[in-house]
């Protein structure tokens, strides 16, 4: 039990140094499967509801219906149908991801144990330190819209500026590489200022 435990506390200590000079650490295997089953399943849902209240015909033989639906076969199926509700009206697609913002499957999804562990780890806090979040979304962005696309960059929190805090994105990128537009971060660029 004495070497378990320190192995742990040798692994969080090299955690912190990575992070306190990388100014990031990337911690993978944290969903489940399911989490994202939970998560498609969540949006197919909230996409056939949008379309229905905006009279947007949806063919059931193409789209199944939510209890047909299965992740993640019908990957596909879903950009297809969100591509269809953009071409009615763009709007629509900020109401779904404004929506889901508020959802059982997205609390739970940003509630993760393990990023909680972590970020209490990476800013030193007590074990039963409480968390609180701020600003939590999920965005979709249709191919080629750059609206949202910037330059190199410092993600600042502005509304408690004297509070630590540690800005945690949990992309759900699909069918991305390096040419087509992942994200970059810049190591040490948050002891620039």
């Amino acid at each position: 039990m004495a070497i378990l435990m320190q192995k742990k506390i040798q692994n969080n200590n090299a955690i912190k140094k990575e992070f306190e000079e990388k100014g990031y650490f990337i911690l993978s295997n944290v969903y489940s499967d399911e989490d994202f089953e939970e998560l498609f399943m969540a949006y197919y849902d909230l996409a056939l509801s949008c379309a229905k209240r905006a009279s947007i015909s949806i063919d059931h033989d193409i789209f199944p219906k939510l209890e047909d639906v299965k992740y993640p076969k019908h990957l596909k199926i879903l950009d297809k149908l969100l591509l269809k509700i953009l071409s009615k009206d763009k709007s629509l697609i900020g109401e779904i991801y404004d929506t889901f913002s508020y959802s059982s499957t997205f609390l739970r999804f940003i509630s993760n144990k393990k990023i909680e562990d972590f970020t209490r780890l990476l800013l030193k806090l007590n074990s039963k330190t409480t968390l609180y979040g701020w600003t939590n979304r999920v965005r979709i962005d249709p191919p080629g819209d750059n609206r949202r696309t910037y330059g190199w960059h410092q993600e600042v929190f502005y509304t408690q500026p004297r509070f630590r805090y540690l800005q945690t994105w949990a992309p759900v990128l699909r069918d991305t590489s390096y040419e087509n537009g992942t994200i970059w971060i810049k190591e040490g660029s948050h002891k620039e200022g």
